[in-house]
This record gives structure tokens, C-alpha cells and sequence, in this order.
């Protein structure tokens, strides 16, 4: 564990359990107790020095820093904090390492308090709280302590139930998410998705699929892409879903439906480029829940991430979790 605490003090460094271990303890060996657990992805896109990283920290009053290791890790360490009584936690990474820790407060969301410090590659959810990438300036965001409520959207199919904060997708962007490698990341950034899509393309297919938004009937589509969104934007800042609000209670959904190729090349720049208010060719919709079937059956990510398939049922907790957010960050509520 790391146990950072303000004052004059003395520090020693040791590394046990995948974790970087900090102590800092007052000269006269008393030890305060720890507000922040920052848990820390080393190979996010643009974590190059985790003692840099550590050293920014130290204008917090008090913290304990954690690496993580590998999938879910996050989590697991989330978890742990959270046992231990630590109830501020902040994801150092991109938006799966920010999932990942979202997901292992289950249980105890109207108790802790999540902040984001955007060192991936997507920084999706950071950018609608309007947290900066320059990590120094999101510290001082974090130690200010601005905080708002937000919705958390929740997934569940046959196997798992899965909370996030940004988006899920089914459909072809879940494929282009499957080529988008680390490798491709680490060389590309944020322009690695619209690669990733571009080698998609000759894989794009068309889904049927049966949508329930709330207590309507199902509607059936035909349909490329779904995405559900609680955040503005995806894949490194495209701006899918421009009007949403993380605090109105609803979900933003997007389907790309089947269309011809020629009108398809009209509608993906504008998705590009965040015009594509619904009503034309673009379907746009809101709704606290949502069941969706698809024929042939497409994979689900959250946040990036694939982890399951279609049926599932989508569902909002209205302003279950507590953010660090930027003051100037008015646009992203209602």
C-alpha cells in the first residue's frame, strides 16, 4: 500500500504484490489516515514515468498509489481499498482502467467517491468532466475536490452484469475495437481507432436487431452499429452522442442503421464531426432502459472492452456515483 500524508516526513519505497509501495510517515512516526487510493495503469498510452506521476500526486493531502499488473486488476485493487476503508479512489489510466475501478465499488457506489486522471489512450469520460490531459493540471483539478453526481448505466445479459460510465457498443465498432492493439494505440494514440475502422470495413455487416426502448414495443431495425452512451463522446473524442447529459436520468442511443454505402459515406462524417442530430438517417433515442436482441448475434464492449453478447438489457442509476469534475464542465450536465 501507499500511505502519503502531508507534513514533514520521511519516505521508503518497496514493491511487493504488483503493487509500488510508498510510505511517508511523520518524523515523529505517527501516520495520518489515507484519503486517496490512485490506481495506476503503467501501460496506459501515456504513462511514461510513474514516479513522475507519484511526485505530481504529493499535492494531495494524503494518498496510497497502486500499479496494476494486468486485466482486472483495477478491480481488485479497487476492492481492496475500499475494504480497507479508503472511499476516494482515482483511475490513472484510459477508460478501461477507469471501468475497471468503477466496477470494483459495486456494492458501495452511494459511499465512494471515483475521480479520473486521463493518461490512456481514448480519455473519453474524462473529457466530458472536463478533465485535462496535462496530469499535472488534473491533479490540481482532483485536489480541489469539486465534485458532482452522475449516472452510472449498467449491462446485463445471461452471463454478467457490468456497470460503466461512458459507452457500449455492438455492431461494427465492437470489431474495429478488436484490432485497436496495444501496439496500435501506443504508436497511433488517439487516431489509432479510425485505423482500426478502416481495417474493419471489408468485415462490416448488417444486424437485425429487436430494440425495447422502456415500456414501448420492440422495434425492429436493421442495423451496423448500436451504441449506448452516458458521456459525449468515443474512440478518442468522436463526438457520438453530442447532447447527452450525465445526470438526466437517460441514456443516449445511437444506431446506424443499414443503409446504402453512398448514403453511409454522408452519414459517418457526420458522425465524425458530431452533426448527426437523429431523425434522417441516424437514429437517436433516450430512454432509462433498454432490451436489445440482434440477429446474427454481436459482441457488447463497455468502454472499449469486449465483454459479451447480445441479449441484453440496459438500465440507468440516476446519479448513483459521486465525480471529481472541472468547474468548467457545466456543458456535460443538466
Amino acid at each position: 500500500m501507499v500511505d502519503y500524508v502531508t507534513g514533514s516526513c520521511q519516505s521508503s519505497c518497496v514493491r511487493r504484490d504488483g503493487i509500488l509501495a510508498v510510505t511517508l510517515r511523520y518524523k515523529e512516526n505517527t501516520m495520518a489516515t489515507v484519503k486517496w487510493c490512485v490506481i495506476v495503469n503503467p501501460q496506459a498510452g501515456s504513462v511514461d514515468d510513474v514516479a513522475a506521476l507519484q511526485e505530481s500526486l504529493g499535492r494531495l493531502d494524503s494518498f496510497e498509489l497502486k500499479e496494476t499488473r494486468g486485466p482486472k486488476d483495477g478491480t481488485r485493487l479497487a476492492k481492496r481499498a475500499i475494504e480497507e476503508g479508503i472511499t476516494h479512489l482515482a483511475a490513472a489510466g484510459g477508460d478501461g482502467t477507469l471501468n475497471e475501478v468503477l466496477n470494483g465499488a459495486v456494492g458501495c457506489l452511494d459511499s465512494v467517491t471515483i475521480a479520473v486522471l486521463p493518461l490512456g489512450t481514448g480519455n473519453d469520460f474524462a473529457r466530458s468532466v472536463g478533465m485535462p490531459a496535462d496530469h499535472n493540471e488534473a491533479i490540481e483539478i482532483l485536489a480541489a475536490g469539486q465534485t458532482r453526481h452522475v449516472d452510472v448505466l449498467r449491462l446485463r445479459n445471461r452471463d454478467l452484469s457490468r456497470l460503466f460510465l461512458n459507452t457500449s457498443a455492438g455492431g461494427f465498432i465492437t470489431k474495429a475495437g478488436q484490432k485497436l492493439t496495444t501496439e496500435l494505440k501506443d504508436w497511433l494514440g488517439s487516431v489509432a481507432f479510425f485505423v482500426a475502422a478502416a481495417q474493419s470495413l471489408p468485415e462490416m455487416e448488417e444486424y437485425q436487431l429487436r430494440v425495447k426502448f422502456d415500456q414501448d414495443e420492440f422495434q425492429e431495425f436493421g442495423a451496423y452499429n448500436l451504441v449506448v452512451a452516458n458521456g459525449r463522446t468515443m474512440g478518442g473524442g468522436i463526438p457520438i452522442a453530442p447532447a447527452a447529459k450525465l445526470d438526466d436520468g437517460l441514456m443516449d442511443i445511437v444506431i446506424v442503421p443499414a443503409i446504402p454505402l453512398p448514403k453511409l459515406a454522408v452519414v459517418i462524417p457526420q458522425i465524425l464531426v458530431g452533426m448527426h442530430p437523429g431523425g434522417g438517417d441516424v437514429i437517436m433515442r433516450q430512454a432509462r432502459r433498454m432490451v436489445v436482441t440482434s440477429q446474427p448475434n454481436f459482441h457488447l464492449n463497455v468502454d472499449g472492452e469486449v465483454i459479451g453478447e447480445a441479449p441484453a438489457l440496459f438500465d440507468v442509476m440516476e446519479k448513483a456515483l459521486r465525480v471529481v469534475v472541472n468547474p468548467d464542465a457545466e456543458e456535460a450536465f443538466v
